[in-house]
């Protein structure tokens, strides 16, 4: 389904339109974007953690990034996803601190390069390769002072090892990267949201797990010509209980009841995500995504938001 969307978008943006059509029920999302676009972000992410309903873990971290348009041709995009600044109000994360501080005095602020079609669709990270090896040089350096220190020392070679791959330098920045993409090549209708089957990675390793997702245009302001799409997204139980049913018996021990799927409680993986984009050259003006993770008496809240500043 979401490949004939996709390519019922492109013949729409190869008919010489030069912004996205809307209506007050519908719109498409094209990015309408030249070379030399630049726009300024703020990435926030916030994540806190509850045992038995009261906080026990807390944290806040924020970047900001330019979005630049480098280069532009009839079939793509190439973005330049600059790291200007970061800050955490975690002062026990020694890792990405040392790591921080060898990567911006080597090389300085970090580019991600990355391709997107025509549409905005993200399509690949174009630089992983020299990222990989910044990160390579930023952990040798790391693990050279911390010889001393077994537990650091062991951990920043696993770390090492996952940078290393095309794979984990895309799962470390597609959180934001293929977020702030997702929509893009898709046209929206307030009458007929979206339904896909999808899955959720399974943090505890195995298969991941089958989920559910649906995609809704919730409004347009054709005044300020904005748009409001929602993503929901939540594991599906009954296709994801031989991996639910794992978990749970592995962290607790013992052998779990056979109805266990009949309390909600238990085991909880849901997405909600906001998006507010300006319709005319599809640019995201705001974006915000809100997860629950619950397992068993431990519940994750992990909250983003990426801002444009100007």
């Amino acid at each position: 389904m979401r490949i004939v969307i996709i390519l019922l978008l492109i013949s729409i943006y190869h008919s010489g339109l030069a912004q996205n059509r809307y209506t007050d029920t519908s719109t498409t999302l094209v990015s309408y974007w030249k070379q030399g676009d630049l726009k300024n972000y703020e990435i926030k992410e916030e994540t806190s953690t509850f045992t038995d309903d009261s906080l026990s873990e807390t944290k806040t971290e924020i970047d900001t990034i330019n979005f630049l348009v480098k280069e532009e041709t009839d079939k793509s995009y190439l973005i330049e996803w600059e790291y200007l600044g970061h800050s955490s109000t975690d002062t026990d994360d020694q890792i990405t601190k040392k790591i921080s501080e060898k990567l911006n005095k080597k090389f300085g602020n970090l580019k991600l390069v990355y391709s997107t079609s025509e549409t905005g669709a993200f399509h690949q990270i174009e630089n992983w390769e020299k990222i990989s090896k910044a990160f390579g040089y930023a952990f040798d350096e790391a693990i050279k002072s911390e010889k001393k220190n077994e537990e650091l020392f062991k951990i920043l070679k696993q770390l090492k090892e996952l940078y290393q791959t095309k794979q984990g330098i895309e799962n470390l920045f597609n959180k934001y990267v293929n977020t702030y993409h997702y929509l893009y090549g898709i046209e929206f209708f307030k009458s007929n949201p979206y339904y896909f089957e999808t899955t959720l990675p399974n943090a505890f390793g195995g298969e991941p797990f089958p989920a559910q997702l649906a995609v809704k245009l919730d409004s347009i302001n054709t005044d300020d010509e904005i748009s409001y799409i929602s993503i929901n997204q939540s594991i599906d139980k009954e296709k994801a209980q031989k991996n639910i049913l794992e978990i749970l018996e592995k962290l607790s021990g013992k052998k779990m009841e056979t109805d266990f799927l009949e309390k909600d409680d238990l085991f909880m993986i849901n997405d909600k995500m906001k998006y507010k984009i300006s319709i005319p050259d599809g640019w995201i003006l705001k974006y915000e995504f809100h997860r629950t993770i619950k397992i068993d008496n431990v519940t994750k809240i992990t909250k983003i938001s990426i801002n444009l500043l100007s």
